[in-house]
């Protein structure tokens, strides 16, 4: 019966550390993991669930430093993305179409209503229709940064 007990616990903890986001979670993660360790004294068990989550941690790593590659690339052109939320205005500039389809995925009308202003006219069509704008037009603006048909 206890083997199904620890079998179990494990099992949670590989769902707890597969469920982390944060540097937080991670410590948490940890914490478990030690009390698994003092109640069923599995070392071999205790290290494989140490080693999913140096895995993971080092995998969020990586890909948040790919996300910070994304949002600093400059592809040439100029999005500027407003944010219509409850009452508030935000906007925000871009300097890649990624980002600021990202930030206009956010809202799709229901929720908030975006606008676009960029020079970058094939992403204007390509995102004409998207919901977040509500069935307002994209602002075509004129930048002497890119000339694209």
């Amino acid at each position: 019966m206890e083997i199904i007990k620890q079998i179990e616990a494990k099992n949670k903890a590989i769902k707890v550390i597969n469920s982390c986001k944060t540097d937080e979670h991670f410590e948490s993660s940890l914490n478990y993991i030690d009390l698994y360790y003092k109640k069923f004294e599995d070392f071999v068990g205790y290290n494989e669930l140490k080693r999913l989550i140096k895995q993971l941690t080092e995998s969020r790593n990586k890909t948040d430093e790919l996300l910070k590659e994304i949002e600093n690339y400059n592809d040439g052109y100029t999005y500027k993305v407003g944010t219509h939320h409850y009452g508030s205005f935000n906007g925000v500039e871009y300097t890649n179409s990624f980002s600021a389809k990202e930030h206009m995925d956010e809202y799709n009308g229901d929720n908030g209503i975006v606008s676009l202003e960029t020079n970058n006219k094939k992403f204007a069509k390509e995102v004409e229709d998207h919901p977040g704008l509500n069935g307002h037009p994209v602002v075509i603006i004129e930048l002497n940064i890119n000339n694209d048909e």
